[in-house]
């Protein structure tokens, strides 16, 4: 249905109306025309918005709604891309749901059989009344003291509490900054007791009371969070309705009040669900351990109230997520996105390196005007945008330091301007973080939502967006012009490639011509020597393919060959009628020679007869003559030549055996050699060279022919060529131009959209004080409220997928475009509800980084206690969002590196795991120390999965760098394991204490952000850090002998297949530097008896890190080429050697220093003139770079601006310009090297 179709539609329903409720014999007027086409206009999917319409309010909503809002539900029905599901993907829905359900004893709300330290502190003590009182009353002050510890007084135990405390508070902010969630609550009180009608223990918290933690040098305080909700806990409640079969509605869970009678409203909430306890509350008490076996003995639905109070992380997991998935089930009609992802998903190797398509290699033809950005992109991702527009469902692979999040950011300004809205999702927040920081000014329009619990965040984003100017400069007619200049440019470029480079009549692509014929005889003084030629060349030689000139050229070059050839033309210019002999042998031949020698006697005496009586003895002459050539020709000749020259003839027949076998030899070649080899003779006799000589002639003037032809009809082209920089220039400079055009026309569009929606809406000043008032509504109520405007109004959403189910209705189309990002982390089933809201999903990823590991993330799929070790819970790691699609959808690989400053940091993820297909800068110089480091440990052990004298020396690589840093360079630090992280994290507290200037300086790096990104210094397990990068990275590696003095080969996730992906993200994090903390050399490590990869890969990686170390360039390379002999090299081909050997020669003879092939990732130079240390320019041969790529954008400008921005110059030798001087050319090097020197 069109949208004037509704109208009509609409049109029709009021007439019924005005039919329908006639009074008086007088009609209602119902709404006006204008109405009518504002709900056709905007399509309302709830009755309660069309009274946003203007003109139409509540009244008409009560009275008339329901009529108006039957032809809208058919018109969103039919517009609506739905499927019925299948009975495949219902089981592959309701598995995945099933996965969403975290009823077992590893969630935290529903059973805490003890304290675990990373996420849990007893509040138990003489403090506890005291505290309990402050977080339900009205807290005030500076917050409540929970601890405080002198290092070197204290006893062990106080030490050990303080310990706790902060390894908790450690937890809390990696999640703040890892997914924006803050879990931080007191639990109080706890119930303890059995579910009815399962033989499932409870003893989980009533109430969830947020708090924040906040350490002042020695101290740790708890202050109450006003910005959060109290919450009831809804697992429990859930995990009710699910043992007892109820499909209603979770309760509202927020408290609003905590009054005197809180337990007994805490009673009575609960008895609604069917949770029925007596309201006693006992004396407090410490926090019981409990095992299996020891735990209370209940029956069956009974409960009691436990007086404890922890203090811990409660997530509240995926409830919202498992209402969707309810939903959809129900509905029975999913979207073709998700249908096409789920269904036949079974048999699926999700390790696997196939792809569907990568897009690359073709060059994506566009225009100027059909994407937009705001900033600066490369080819690949030109390519990710621009395919976009050709399909619902992209996969972009963005391998790490590619530049995801700028595609990512391009993706959604493109789309937005061409008048969608846009939904990024990611589980984690720092991916969010990075997307709304690149926004920059237009972030203002956008919504960020990480966690529905701040709303503090919230409300602050809404008044911004409420009170802040609108305006925008945008300059159409600039942007017109700019678009128009790229456009133009990129033509004259691609007009070079498709003559110069790309195959043409002669079979061949022109630039052959000039680099294949530098030394053409004829370029010197060309009118003075080819004089004469065109004469003896015949035409049809010129139309000869360049394949085929080249192969005669070289089959005439064999001297023996030649001279056979040469023999039959200088016998043919001495007989010509040998071609008109009959075949004949040496015995047939015997007749004509005896005949001839006849004919020679009588023609002897004939010549002594006297003239006058000569004319009778002619006749005798002639007749022989005639009998001669009755035997041997093939037709009758003319007697005169034989009548003068008997012996001529008696010559000519005794070299005809020889003349047979060379003309066999001649009848082989085809008829284009038969012609060349002519020409090659005739100049040979007309210029006296010999036939070798005249053979290298010949093919010169051809090609010199070719050339002056191509020359004569090309010159704009030849134009391009000499402004060839120029053109590049101008399409980089309005780029730029564009860019922050771009920027304007979108801060134009989404000023005028939210005017339109939201400023003009009858409902601002409403919104407004919804805003501005103290008693503010929960996230998800206030999106509900104002769902009619802000889903008009506002182009631009970033949420976790918690929020998204949590916060957004469950619309098919919701959204015309869903990207998802760090997709390689995020579950399957996570991802489903925002698929169903979209009408095209991006899912952006590096299937060579981490999967998601249940561990920490609330999926959990035992019912066992849990050891909270990544090392031993390697079966929880399971298939992600981009797992599936990347076999379902069509892929684009993002592969110009960014993030290492020197190539050697990159190269090994390059070669291990992406076969070298990432285009990486080579160095232009090399810094003072390697950009690997080795730190050797001699004396570390390991002991309970840490290595404690590694720690030690990691905080002293820290306490260094942080002193000596020369430009505030940002640091993290990475471990194998979480063990590990403790061990450095403790060792840093101690250091801290002991040491004010390290505290004061660690206090600083903790929580630093840089234009709204996080640069903090970390220390973090590998599980935590995808997506961060930081100038420098510490790698602990804490592997070393054990107390035995043996090395255990207990690799944990490096054992299990995929487990090298670990290694590959911590290895590819720093921009500037890694130092690589061990306490073993590779030598020490034994893995080739192992079955998965990961071993192999992690010891190869550290003998790379050793060879680079220890500055042994030549054995870091072997290390790389052992993963595939090709890997990258294909890249580095030269498909021109000798023309850059040329050019390296001549440039050597000047007393340059010159280096071949620079660089061993997907980017080498051809050539590079190095001075005093440093490489100062690159030269790049045409030829190459057009074998490489077809992409003119990509071959033309991108590459160059990367190159450029990695710190090289650049100039490029085009095969012309050599052919024609290269002297000259010589010369133009000179002086861009003297400039630059």
């Amino acid at each position: 249905m069109t949208q004037q179709e509704l109208y009509d539609e609409l049109i029709k329903v009021r007439n019924a109306v005005k039919r329908k409720f006639i009074s008086g014999g007088r009609m209602p007027a119902v709404c006006s025309d204008d109405a009518l086409k504002l709900i056709a206009a905007v399509a309302p999917k709830r009755g309660e918005d069309l009274q946003c319409i203007s003109g139409l309010g509540k009244t008409f909503v009560e009275k008339y709604g329901a009529y108006f809002m039957e032809p809208l539900d058919r018109f969103h029905k039919e517009n609506a891309a739905n499927a019925k599901i299948t009975d495949d993907v219902r089981k592959t829905l309701k598995n995945l749901e099933s996965r969403l359900v975290n009823i077992n004893k590893r969630n935290r709300l529903l059973y805490m059989g003890k304290i675990y330290e990373k996420y849990a502190y007893d509040l138990h003590g003489r403090q506890m009344n005291a505290l309990l009182e402050y977080i339900t009353g009205k807290p005030s002050g500076k917050g409540f003291l929970l601890s405080e510890i002198d290092y070197a007084n204290d006893s062990a135990a106080k030490k050990s509490k303080f310990k706790k405390l902060l390894t908790l508070e450690r937890e809390v902010i990696k999640d703040i900054r890892e997914s924006g969630q803050n879990d931080l609550y007191i639990g109080w009180p706890y119930l303890c007791g059995k579910m009815a009608g399962e033989d499932f223990n409870i003893r989980a918290p009533l109430a969830l009371f947020p708090v924040t933690l906040e350490r002042e040098n020695e101290s740790v305080y708890l202050l109450a969070d006003g910005t959060r909700d109290i919450l009831y806990n809804n697992n429990l409640i859930l995990t009710q309705y699910k043992f007892s079969g109820s499909k209603k509605e979770l309760p509202a869970s927020v408290i609003e009040e905590v009054g005197e009678n809180f337990i007994e409203e805490l009673c009575a909430y609960y008895r609604e669900a069917g949770i029925r306890f007596a309201a006693q509350l006992p004396k407090p008490a410490a926090f019981a351990e409990y095992t299996e076996e020891t735990f209370p003995k209940f029956k069956s639905g009974e409960f009691r109230l436990e007086n404890n109070a922890v203090l811990g992380k409660f997530s509240m997991y995926s409830s919202a997520l498992q209402r969707d998935f309810k939903a959809i089930i129900e509905k029975d009609e999913i979207n073709k996105l998700l249908d096409s992802l789920l269904e036949n998903s079974g048999d699926i190797d999700y390790y696997s390196d196939e792809r569907r398509n990568d897009g690359q290699g073709a060059e994506n033809s566009f225009t100027e005007r059909q994407i937009n950005y705001i900033n600066a992109l490369n080819a690949s991702q030109e390519n990710a945008v621009f395919s976009l527009g050709g399909c619902d469902e992209l996969v972009v692979q963005g391998p790490p330091g590619t530049g995801k999040s700028q595609t990512i950011t391009s993706l959604i300004v493109d789309y937005v301007l061409k008048g969608h809205n846009v939904l990024m999702v990611s589980q984690k927040k720092a991916a969010l973080d990075v997307i709304y920081s690149r926004l920059g000014a237009l972030s203002k329009y956008a919504l960020f939502v990480s966690d529905t619990k701040d709303k503090e965040f919230f409300y602050t984003q809404l008044y911004n967006l409420l009170y802040s100017a609108q305006k925008s400069d945008f300059d159409e007619q600039a942007y017109d012009d700019a678009v128009e200049v790229i456009d133009n440019n990129i033509l004259e470029l691609k007009e070079i490639a498709d003559k110069l480079y790309k195959k043409n009549g002669l079979g061949t692509e022109m630039y052959r011509l000039y680099r294949e014929n530098a030394d053409n005889v004829f370029l010197g003084n060309y009118l003075l020597q080819s004089v004469g030629y065109e004469n003896e060349i015949g035409g049809e030689l010129f139309s000869v393919s360049y394949p085929a000139l080249q192969g005669m050229r070289d089959k005439f070059k064999d001297e023996l060959y030649l001279g056979r050839l040469k023999e039959y033309f200088d016998l043919l210019q001495s007989y010509p009628w040998l071609k008109k002999i009959k075949p004949l042998g040496r015995l047939e031949l015997a007749e004509p020679l005896k005949l001839c020698a006849q004919l020679i006697a009588m023609k002897r005496e004939y010549d002594a007869k006297f003239c006058l009586v000569r004319p009778f003895y002619k006749g005798d002459i002639i007749r022989k003559i005639k009998d001669i050539m009755e035997l041997c020709f093939k037709k009758r000749q003319s007697v005169k030549e034989f009548f003068i020259s008997p012996a001529h003839l008696m010559d000519g027949l005794m070299s005809f055996d020889r003349f047979t076998v060379i003309r066999a030899l001649f009848d082989t070649l085809s008829a284009e050699e038969k012609l060349y080899i002519t020409a090659v003779n005739n100049i040979a006799d007309k210029t006296g060279v010999s036939m070798a000589e005249a053979n290298r002639n010949v093919y010169d003037y051809i090609v010199l022919r070719h050339i002056d032809a191509f020359e004569a009809s090309n010159k704009p082209v030849l134009s391009y060529i000499q402004n060839y920089d120029l053109i590049v220039d101008a399409v980089e400079s309005n780029i730029e131009k564009k860019k922050k055009l771009t920027m304007e026309k979108l801060k134009q569009q989404l000023s005028s959209v939210y005017t339109k929606n939201i400023a003009s809406s009858k409902r601002f000043g409403e919104m407004k004080r919804a805003v501005e008032g103290k008693r503010k509504q929960s996230v998800p109520k206030f999106i509900d409220r104002f769902a009619f405007e802000l889903f008009r109004g506002v182009k631009i959403w970033l949420m976790t997928p918690e929020v998204v189910s949590e916060s957004l209705p469950l619309d098919n189309g919701l959204f015309d475009l869903v990207v998802f990002d760090e997709a390689s982390q995020l579950y399957v089933e996570k991802g489903v509800p925002a698929v169903q809201r979209a009408k095209k999903v991006v899912i952006a990823g590096d299937h060579k980084q981490l999967r998601p590991s249940s561990l920490g993330f609330g999926r959990l799929e035992t019912d066992a206690e849990f050891d909270d070790d990544a090392e031993i819970n390697a079966a929880l790691e399971e298939e992600s969002l981009l797992d599936l699609a990347r076999f379902k959808y069509n892929e684009v690989l993002l592969n110009f590196h960014y993030r290492s400053k020197y190539e050697e940091l990159i190269a090994f993820s390059n070669y291990a795991f992406y076969h070298g297909r990432l285009m990486i800068s080579p160095n232009t110089e090399q810094p003072a120390r390697p950009p690997i480091e080795v730190v050797r440990v001699k004396n570390g052990t390991w002991r309970d999965r840490r290595n404690e004298p590694e720690a030690k020396t990691v905080v002293t690589l820290l306490k260094s760098y942080l002193k000596t840093r020369t430009a505030e360079q940002s640091v993290g630090v990475i471990t194998f394991n979480s063990a590990q992280k403790d061990a450095i994290m403790d060792a840093i507290d101690e250091e801290c204490a002991k040491d004010r200037d390290f505290a004061l300086r660690c206090s600083k790096e903790w929580n630093r952000k840089r234009n709204g990104e996080d640069i903090g210094l970390f220390v973090k397990n590998i599980e935590n850090v995808q997506g961060d990068e930081r100038d420098c990275i510490i790698f602990s590696l804490a592997y070393a002998k054990n107390e035995q003095g043996k090395v255990v080969r207990n690799f944990g996730w490096l054992n299990q297949r995929g487990g090298e992906n670990r290694l590959n993200v911590a290895i590819s994090r720093a921009k500037e530097k890694i130092y690589v903390v061990s306490s073993i050399a590779s030598s020490e490590l034994y893995v080739g008896d192992l079955q998965t990869e990961g071993p192999k890969i992690f010891k190869k990686y550290l003998e790379y890190a050793e060879a680079v170390s220890a500055g042994k360039k030549e054995l870091a390379h072997q290390v790389l080429l052992s993963f595939t002999a090709d890997a990258g090299e294909a890249a580095a081909t030269d498909v021109s050697s000798d023309f850059s050997g040329a050019i390296r020669d001549a440039l050597v003879k000047c007393g340059y220093e010159v280096e071949e092939n620079v660089g061993i990732g997907g980017y080498s130079i051809d050539l590079a003139v190095k001075s005093q240390g440093r490489y100062v320019l690159g030269i790049e041969c045409d030829a190459r770079l057009y074998a490489l790529s077809d992409s003119v954008r990509d071959r033309d400008v991108h590459r160059q601006e990367y190159l450029e921005s990695r710190g090289w110059r650049l100039h490029r030798v085009w095969s012309t310009d050599w052919w024609h001087s290269p002297e000259k050319e010589i010369e133009k090097i000179q002086k861009i090297v003297g400039t630059l020197s």
